[in-house]
């Protein structure tokens, strides 16, 4: 037990020689009090660490990194804990008193609260997140030193403070309050000299004007490729081709399932031969029979429309097999989706196009989009030969916005190359670089950090 109490014991003291160290390494007041408030809770066990100024008490770092208001309910009760139990004194435990548990058991039993049983904010905030048990902990110095900051710490659903933990903060809070940095004095005349030379300095850099420069991943895609439509509903057979197969103008592209089409076909010539047979019987009995005679035009009428079905269904037997109508390559994702699927008429199957005629295919992101014009100069880097730079030109900026590769809303911008295609297949992927105006340098570079703050900030 010994053992296990002084192992238990000298994990602690590694945390908090860690967390020291850590503050001790820290010259920023701002970034030092939100170290502490993220890492507290390894010394001493909360739900939720917030530091406090005392001078007001303002709540200024919060366990989650956001920084808290001072016009919510955890500022109210902050207030009011310092204000009924003071910032000279050690760690004190705020728990709800008599007066807001009856209230709780009021509230919680459906009767409102009355006004001999109203709760300030403090009482509110430890009757929340199950019953709240609070350490507010200012960070007295030694000797007379007054406390700069404290520690508000919660533990939710019950979970109380014992004993040992206040004597162990009121141990550790003279070493934290000591750590931690004062506030910024005020800097030396040449110290600010010296930074508003360089201010200008910066400001002077920023203003020169550079190309706004748009990266961006790009593909190489047909230009006008030839789209296969179905030219009959039904379902496919077999696929005769497959992707990047080159084929020439008449060559068996795919095939259609022929057995209710060829049933239908039967069907129709047995239909012909009755209405053949019924209008020769007819026109026999027809020198003797006057309603023989009388059924004639009927009969004949029967047998084209009967032949015009037959007609029909031969037709689309011949369209079973589409064949290709120009030469090229064909362009298909995924060969396995056709055999077997159910297509409607004018349905698109597949592509075929000219391997010398390509585009490229470039997905800029949204934030950027702004940035392109039609006509701007394209250069472009291919994965299969990084070192070689090609020259091409957007020609159309489209409007509908898709998701990247990378899951990154995006707008498709189509480019030719500029002068002779380059021989690169289809499908060939690389990076964009696309020039747009000039723009002040420092609006080039601040562009994207200020988009991710106001995504961040919802400004």
């Amino acid at each position: 037990m010994k053992d296990e109490q002084r192992q238990a014991g000298e994990f602690l003291l590694g945390r908090l020689v860690r967390l020291c160290a850590a503050l001790a390494a820290t010259a920023d007041a701002d970034t030092a009090g939100q170290l502490l408030a993220n890492r507290i809770g390894e010394f001493l066990a909360c739900d939720r660490a917030v530091l406090v100024t005392l001078s007001p008490p303002l709540p200024t770092h919060a366990s989650d990194s956001t920084r808290p208001s001072d016009r919510t309910a955890l500022a109210d009760a902050i207030r009011a804990a310092a204000q009924r139990i003071g910032t000279s004194t050690g760690p004190h435990r705020l728990e709800p008193g008599d007066r807001a548990a009856r209230a709780n058991g009021l509230v919680a039993g459906g009767i409102a609260v009355g006004e001999g049983l109203a709760l300030d904010a403090l009482e509110r905030c430890l009757l929340g997140h199950g019953g709240t048990r609070v350490l507010w902990w200012p960070l007295t110095g030694r000797g007379d030193t007054p406390a700069r900051y404290a520690l508000w710490l919660e533990r939710h659903n019950g979970r109380g403070w014992k004993d040992d933990e206040l004597s162990l903060a009121h141990r550790v809070g003279p070493v934290l309050a000591a750590l931690l940095p004062g506030p910024r004095t005020t800097p030396k005349p040449r110290r600010a000299l010296k930074l508003g030379a360089a201010a200008a300095v910066i400001a002077l850099a920023g203003a020169i004007p550079v190309p706004a420069i748009v990266t961006a991943p790009v593909q190489v895609a047909a230009a006008e490729p030839h789209h296969v439509f179905s030219g009959m509903d039904g379902i496919v057979s077999t696929l005769a081709v497959a992707p990047g197969q080159q084929v020439r103008t008449g060559d068996v592209l795919l095939r259609m399932d022929t057995r209710v089409l060829g049933k239908n076909a039967d069907e129709a010539r047995q239909a012909v031969a009755v209405a053949q047979a019924e209008l020769a019987r007819n026109r026999a009995a027809a020198h003797y029979d006057t309603e023989a005679r009388a059924r004639l035009a009927v009969t004949q009428l029967e047998l084209e429309r009967a032949q015009l079905e037959l007609d029909f269904h031969l037709a689309q037997l011949d369209r079973a097999e589409l064949r290709s109508e120009v030469v090229g390559q064909v362009l298909l994702e995924d060969p396995d989706r056709l055999p077997g699927a159910a297509v409607r008429m004018g349905e698109r199957l597949l592509s075929i196009a000219d391997t010398t005629r390509t585009r490229l295919r470039v997905m800029v992101p949204l934030a950027d989009f702004s940035l392109v014009e039609e006509g701007a100069a394209v250069s472009v880097t291919l994965d299969r030969s990084p070192l070689s730079a090609l020259a091409a030109q957007v020609v159309r900026k489209g409007y509908s916005v898709q998701l990247s590769d990378d899951q990154i809303p995006s707008i498709v911008v189509e480019a030719d190359w500029a002068g002779e295609p380059p021989d690169v297949p289809f499908g060939a992927r690389g990076s964009a670089r696309i020039s747009g105006d000039t723009v002040p340098l420092a609006q080039h570079l601040l562009r994207k950090p200020l988009q991710a703050l106001r995504r961040i900030w919802g400004l």
